[in-house]
């Protein structure tokens, strides 16, 4: 029993060994009690506290840091290799968690990177490397620690808002400046073929609505004679009948209920067509009627041409407007005198 305690006392008294590098392990140990004549130990808590201080590592080291080409170079020493290893990053996309990674990829001796301030604080993992370079900076590698010395050019300004706006326009002006042109003219050319493919396939239809319309123009024109015919042989029918046959004793009610029957078709036509019974719209109306019972008797597809007519048009507008001269950046004389142009011809 008395062995076996010296040997727990021992082994206690090892573990309380300090390294110059590293983490410091603070066992707790307890002295021997005799009880009742029986020597026992307690049972030591040897890993009860672990405790981690970056300051108390030596400096092995500094890393040297440079700028070229908008990239930053950091020339860190690796722990297993034991020579320099240069890593390019990139200030604003790259994190202090890519650089750690590429150094444990780099380098598979690494067991732990750690980056702190000179105040001992850690930098997370999550901070862009151009946030990093701020301020200096040392990196723990394993158990050696390493400074880093920022230069005084910084990689990327922090109020730039106002440059890159200007480097946008300038990006702008100079693309306007060298595509738009050769755009408008791909585009025109384009809007030329469309529409000369339009109008190739409209030509027939064309020609057959013509035809058509002509039909009903004459249909419409000799409706409307037909019913001023009507109109004279009322009124001649009337005529009669109040001097030849009867009397206005007895004819007075008669055209008044002639003229009220009058007065109640042009409601009925109200109420059946939603418009005011005025000629030129019973005209036009009756126009439209024939049109569409022509075509449908030569078998003319109305809604197809109505389709080519909108896509011409739409063609058209478009090509005006590539046309216009604000389109064509051109000086303010010669928008001037486009404008004044189509006001002079007849």
């Amino acid at each position: 029993m008395e062995s076996g305690a010296a040997v727990a006392v021992a082994m206690a008294l090892r573990l309380t060994g300090r390294s110059g590098l590293g983490p410091v392990f603070r066992p707790s140990y307890h002295p021997p009690v005799l009880r009742r004549g029986v020597l026992r130990v307690s049972t030591p808590f040897l890993f009860s506290r672990l405790r981690f201080s970056a300051a108390a590592i030596n400096q092995s080291g500094e890393i040297s840091i440079k700028y070229e080409d908008g990239l930053v170079k950091l020339s860190v020493p690796l722990p297993s290799r034991k020579e320099r290893c240069q890593f390019s990053l990139r200030p604003v996309t790259n994190t202090l968690g890519d650089f750690i990674s590429y150094l444990e990829q780099e380098d598979k001796g690494t067991d732990r990177v750690a980056v702190y301030t000179l105040d001992d604080e850690r930098i997370a993992r999550s901070t862009s490397i151009d946030i990093l370079l701020r301020q200096n900076f040392y990196v723990v590698i394993n158990d050696l620690k390493y400074y880093a010395k920022v230069p005084a050019i910084s990689p990327v300004p922090v109020d730039h808002g106002g440059d890159l706006s200007e480097v946008k326009n300038s990006i702008v002006y100079l693309y306007s400046a060298l595509n738009v042109e050769q755009h408008q003219l791909e585009h025109e050319k384009n809007l030329q073929e469309k529409l000369e493919k339009l109008q190739k396939e409209i030509e027939p239809l064309e020609k057959l609505r013509r035809e058509i319309d002509t039909k009903a123009r004459k249909h419409t024109h000799y409706l409307t004679w037909l019913g001023l015919g009507l109109m004279g042989v009322q009124f001649g029918f009337l005529a009669r009948l109040t001097w030849w046959e009867y009397s206005w004793d007895i004819m007075e009610p008669v055209t008044y209920f002639v003229g009220y029957g009058t007065a109640m078709a042009c409601y009925a036509y109200y109420l059946l067509t939603k418009q005011e019974y005025i000629m030129p719209g019973v005209r036009d109306r009756e126009h439209l009627l024939s049109l569409h019972r022509l075509s449908r008797k030569v078998s003319f597809d109305v809604q197809a041409y109505n389709s080519l007519c909108n896509a011409i048009a739409q063609a058209e507008y478009d090509l005006s407007r590539l046309r216009d001269p604000l389109q064509l950046n051109l000086p303010i004389q010669h928008i001037e005198k486009k404008a004044k142009t189509p006001e002079q011809e007849p």
